[in-house]
């Protein structure tokens, strides 16, 4: 997979030293850019964006400033990024980092890790205002995470059997 795309998600889960703490929030439209490293030098730079508006201050909508990454490891379903360098503050990039998860080839979805605070957000494939998320639910649930599908479900008002699946549990 070429590095140089826009993954844009409607909504995120945030995860706080491997636990589930919120979302799907509902609608909450992110841009994940990944492309060629915009200082010139090698690896690649990802940047996030607020895709629901420009930030009251800063009349922008970077959600997280531009950081410069290499590629930590490659296989056919996954591709891990590793920030490096600092910035012109100082800050290290080393903190952060991105998995770029495919299904049969295609990017299926990023989760942005931030190693020293121990944070990952995953943020969810784009879905239309309104559309079910049973087969979100259906990969929460087969990946042993029932708890946040059943939240998801209840959240949605998603019940009846066309959404349940043998030998899961939604409680």
């Amino acid at each position: 997979m070429k590095l140089d795309f826009v993954f844009k998600s409607s909504d995120h889960l945030r995860y706080e030293n491997g636990n589930h703490v919120s979302g799907p929030h509902g609608g909450a439209g992110r841009a994940v850019k990944v492309e060629p490293n915009i200082s010139g030098g090698e690896g690649l730079t990802v940047t996030l964006y607020n895709l629901d508006g420009n930030h009251p201050v800063w009349q922008n909508n970077v959600q997280m400033a531009p950081k410069q990454m290499k590629i930590i490891k490659e296989t056919n379903d996954k591709i891990v990024l590793r920030g490096y360098g600092h910035d012109a503050m100082g800050a290290s990039f080393s903190d952060y980092g991105l998995t770029i998860n495919l299904k049969n080839g295609e990017l299926y979805n990023c989760i942005l890790h931030m190693h020293d605070r121990g944070v990952d957000i995953e943020y969810l494939p784009w879905q239309k205002k309104n559309k079910p998320l049973t087969s979100y639910i259906k990969h929460l649930a087969v990946c042993g995470l029932s708890k946040v599908s059943a939240r998801i479900k209840s959240a949605c008002n998603l019940t009846g059997k066309c959404f349940e699946m043998p030998n899961v549990s939604y409680t």
